[in-house]
């Protein structure tokens, strides 16, 4: 992966962040600023994704296609849930700790119609994006 020149300094260490630990393999790793310059779009690309999968939810389509909307949603709230916690979050962890369950594959949850579903999905759908283009806030030192 190849980034900007001007992206690091000469020190070795992260232009954004004067705390910068080191530069290994092309990565940076940044510290308290928590700068993540590796998996930058990643996220925001998975929650999109998950959120057009929820509201591709909303028509009416075959059985195996539920299965696979409640496997990938527990992915993205497990992904969710782990990068909120580390941004110590709390309150999104708790509801995508509900959405999760709400759409786990090992112990599901049936609701027996659609109608039931069609604001659930829109509802999970909306917090993904929510997630999704949240402002970034860094820590206040």
């Amino acid at each position: 992966m190849l980034y900007p020149d001007n992206l690091f300094s000469k020190k070795r260490g992260c232009v954004n962040c004067s705390k910068c630990l080191t530069i290994q393999k092309n990565f940076a790793i940044a510290c308290k600023r928590k700068i993540n310059i590796v998996g930058f779009g990643f996220m925001k690309t998975l929650c999109i994704t998950t959120a057009l999968l929820l509201f591709a939810g909303l028509y009416p389509l075959p059985i195996g296609y539920y299965t696979f909307l409640r496997i990938a949603v527990t992915i993205g709230c497990i992904a969710v849930i782990a990068t909120e916690y580390k941004k110590r979050n709390h309150s999104w962890c708790i509801l995508f700790v509900i959405i999760g369950w709400l759409f786990n594959p090992l112990i599901p949850v049936y609701l027996y119609e659609k109608s039931r579903w069609i604001p659930i999905d829109m509802t999970c759908g909306v917090l993904f994006l929510a997630v999704a283009f949240k402002p970034f806030q860094s820590d206040k030192e």
